[in-house]
């Protein structure tokens, strides 16, 4: 029950952060349980200080456009930043768009929290495009689920792979997740014989669950 609660937590501010008033609540469950999966093995990183825990994140290079979450802006990034606000960002962040990219930053360091980019009216095809576009910088995923989740996961040594992820996960051992590349749809993306007519909505979602527990402890 603890478990799920800190993810039903974590999923409501990732929500917020991402303003998705009206995301469909099987994404939201889905979030939920991605989070609370991951909550298991996050043991080790949320004792940091901010400073060293951004570095560590940052040393991943998880980003997209040039945007590292765990880093700062530079001044460049921050002037594009500054005239390309969106509204309706988290408390003690703003958020902007580069293009269909959009970034949040936290207010005090302009740190890099999550960089996602979200398409409401998504065939088959585009998801697929997507899925790629993230393998081709990514590589091989970590994991999939339900036919509609795909996610990278790191530790300070690097990605996770599936077989060690998997095993680790069979026995139940605790382990380390410093960062994720996340994927989701609301449509099935695996299936044998896939609706390739269907729309829904994609989109994906770096960032690190430590850094944002901590950000969130701060506030």
């Amino acid at each position: 029950m603890v478990l799920y609660s800190r993810g039903v937590f974590l999923a409501e501010h990732a929500w917020k952060m991402m303003n998705k008033n009206n995301l469909p609540k099987s994404i939201l469950f889905t979030l939920v349980f991605v989070l609370a999966g991951l909550c298991s093995y996050q043991t080790g990183y949320s004792q940091k200080n901010t400073h060293d825990l951004a570095s560590k994140v940052a040393s991943i290079k998880l980003g997209m456009n040039g945007y590292i979450i765990g880093t700062q802006l530079s001044e460049e990034q921050k002037k594009s930043a500054l005239s390309n606000v969106l509204e309706d960002s988290y408390e003690g962040t703003y958020k902007f768009h580069d293009g269909e990219v959009i970034i949040v930053v936290e207010n005090e360091q302009d740190l890099v929290l999550a960089v996602y980019q979200r398409d409401e009216k998504a065939t088959l095809e585009q998801a697929g495009k997507m899925i790629s576009g993230l393998m081709s910088q990514y590589g091989e995923p970590t994991t999939m689920a339900h036919e509609k989740l795909v996610y990278w996961a790191y530790n300070d040594q690097g990605k996770i792979p599936e077989d060690t992820f998997r095993d680790l996960r069979k026995k139940n051992e605790k382990f380390d997740v410093l960062a994720t590349v996340k994927f989701n749809s609301t449509f099935e993306i695996t299936a044998e014989k896939p609706d390739e007519k269907e729309t829904g909505i994609v989109y994906f979602i770096i960032s690190s669950d430590p850094l944002i527990q901590q950000f969130m402890g701060s506030l």
